[in-house]
Order: structure tokens, then C-alpha cells, then sequence
């Protein structure tokens, strides 16, 4: 089927900035990455891997020593890390679930506000939170099997082959990470516009990417465009600014006590400003994300839902605004 995706990006757009209050729902989702730094060097004979070995030898008996030494320390501060990703992890499906759910009702004309937008978090955040910890051990086995085998390479010094196996396991590493975020994405819209189960929202959402998955790819495209464009316009130049305003700080190195205020000051204020530009796009693009959820979800065939009787949700009362502003609450 055909899409407007200049519709839904309008529509996105329009949603994003009459609605203010939502951007403390998209301040709150946050994303990971996941990067690999290895460095191989390229030389495979004897005296470099009896070298290796050494080095390798060396390094786990420092390691050893120091966690011995520091054990109640480093236990502590491993929990502390934890205990703050969980927070985190828990903090990011109450704002997805918020964003969602006002989404939603927005589009359906109703009135919304920050408060009610919150109840919905709560109410999906334990389903979506389970979802999020569903594809992180999918992710997690996948790296796994992936590369333990790259690691088992590189401790045994074989470096030409380690490198070229990394390589492999990130060309097939990748599509797997994209296709999960995928499947989270559209899953999270079942979970709370359909009130489904995990399990019967993943299903969903594997119909829907097998019938929309060039919809679903064109608009990723846009949204990583757009992204990249705003990022460049209105991110650089507050970076520039406070980079300025560190080299003046570092120029007062004689006034110690000003310089650590300004220097505080610029850190707080660079990371609002940072919370507020994710505010704001992730509000933009979930709602870009919702408008071609309920676009396409509705021109599925009813077999597709199952046993669930999805299409009043679906279908029946989305409104989609268009150039319809009122529709759309300016609280």
C-alpha cells in the first residue's frame, strides 16, 4: 500500500509542538548502543604471541590482585551501576508507555494532560519494561554466540583471523539489532493501544513487519535524516557555545572557586539541554512511528489479529488530525 510519509511527518511534527508536556515522556526513553573498540595487530609470529601471552598473564594476575584488594568497593559500585541501569530501564517504559498512550488519545480527540499521560506509563510500564528485557537477552545471546568465539581468537594470539571473524559477526550482528528495535517498536504500540500480551503484541508486530517492512524502512530512513539535520542546526551551536564558555572558565585557572562554578554550571545546563533535544525528538518520532502504525495496522486483514478484536482500537476511533489543530490539546 502507498504511504504519505509527508503526512506523517506533518502530522508527527504538529502533535510534537502543540503538545509540550509530552516531551517529558521522550525525555525519559532512553536508547543504548552498543560499540566495539578492539585494536588487532597484524603480526602472527612466535615471538609476538609468546609476547602476548606474557602480557595476557600479566593482566589477569593485576586483575586479580586489585579485585582481591577492593572487593567490597568494586562489588558496591558494580550494584550501584546496576541498580541506576535498572532505574533507568524502569524510567524509559513509564515514558514509553506515557508517550503512547497520549499519542493516542490525541489522535482520538480526547482530552490529555501530563497527569493523565502518566497513569497510562504506569499502567504499561511492568508489560513494557518485560518487553525491553525480552530483545535485551535476545541481543545479549546473540553477542554471545557472535563473539566468543572472536574473543577466543584473540586470546589465542590469532589476529588476522580474529579481526576478519569480527568483521563477519558485525555484518550479521546488525540486521538482527535493527530488526529486534523494529519489532520492539511496533510490539510496544499493541501492548498499549491494543492491550495485548507480550507474546500476542510480538506476534503482531511480525505480521506487521512482514507486510510493511519497506514502510517501516523508508520512514527509519527519514527519521534518521531528520535526526542528523536537527542535531546539526540546533545541537551544534549550543555545543560550540559551551565549548567557548570552558575555554573562557579554563582562562580563569587563577580563580579557582569561579572557574568550578562555571564549569558546573555549564555541565547542568549542557545536560538539560541535551534531555530536552531527546525530549523532543523521540516525541517526534514516536509519534511518526504511531501515525504509520495506525495508517497501516488498519488496512490488515482480520485474520492478522488473531483472536483479538483489534479493530476498534485500530481502525474505528483513531482521528488522525491532519490540519485539524483543535483536535489536538495545547496544554
Amino acid at each position: 500500500m502507498k504511504v504519505n510519509f509527508i503526512k506523517i511527518i506533518k502530522n508527527a511534527w504538529q502533535i510534537t509542538w502543540y503538545n509540550k508536556y509530552l516531551w517529558w515522556f521522550g525525555a525519559i526513553i532512553f536508547s543504548s548502543g552498543i560499540s566495539f573498540n578492539y585494536t588487532f595487530p597484524f603480526s602472527e609470529n612466535y615471538k609476538n604471541k609468546l609476547e602476548f601471552n606474557k602480557i595476557k598473564i600479566e593482566t589477569i594476575k593485576n586483575f586479580k590482585i586489585a579485585f582481591f584488594h577492593y572487593e567490597t568497593i568494586i562489588i558496591f559500585f558494580v550494584l550501584l551501576f546496576f541498580l541506576f541501569i535498572f532505574f533507568l530501564w524502569i524510567l524509559s517504559a513509564i515514558g514509553q508507555g506515557s508517550l503512547i498512550g497520549s499519542l493516542y488519545k490525541l489522535a482520538r480527540g480526547e482530552e490529555v494532560s501530563f497527569k493523565k499521560g502518566l497513569r497510562e506509563g504506569l499502567h504499561f510500564g511492568v508489560p513494557l519494561f518485560l518487553l525491553g528485557l525480552l530483545f535485551f537477552f535476545f541481543n545479549l545471546i546473540l553477542i554471545l554466540i557472535l563473539f566468543l568465539p572472536v574473543t577466543w581468537l584473540i586470546f589465542s594470539a590469532q589476529f588476522i583471523a580474529g579481526f576478519l571473524l569480527f568483521f563477519l559477526a558485525l555484518l550479521i550482528l546488525f540486521p538482527f539489532i535493527i530488526f529486534f528495535n523494529f519489532l520492539k517498536i511496533i510490539a510496544s504500540f499493541y501492548i498499549v493501544i491494543g492491550k495485548v500480551k507480550i507474546i500476542d503484541s510480538l506476534n503482531l508486530a511480525y505480521i506487521f513487519l512482514k507486510k510493511q517492512w519497506k514502510n517501516v524502512l523508508v520512514l527509519a530512513l527519514l527519521l534518521m535524516i531528520i535526526r542528523a539535520v536537527f542535531s546539526f542546526i540546533l545541537l551544534a551551536p549550543f555545543l560550540i557555545f559551551f565549548f567557548l564558555i570552558l575555554l573562557f572558565s579554563i582562562g580563569l585557572g587563577h580563580i579557582i572557586a569561579i572557574q568550578y562554578s562555571i564549569l558546573i554550571i555549564v555541565s547542568i545546563s549542557l545536560i538539560l539541554i541535551l534531555l530536552l533535544f531527546n525530549g523532543i525528538l523521540n516525541t517526534f518520532s514516536y509519534a511518526s512511528w504511531f501515525y504509520l502504525f495506525v495508517e497501516t495496522a488498519d488496512k490488515q486483514s482480520p485474520d492478522d489479529f488473531s483472536e483479538k478484536d483489534l479493530n476498534s482500537d485500530l481502525e474505528k476511533d483513531v482521528l488522525l488530525p491532519e490540519k485539524k489543530a483543535p483536535v489536538i490539546s495545547k496544554k
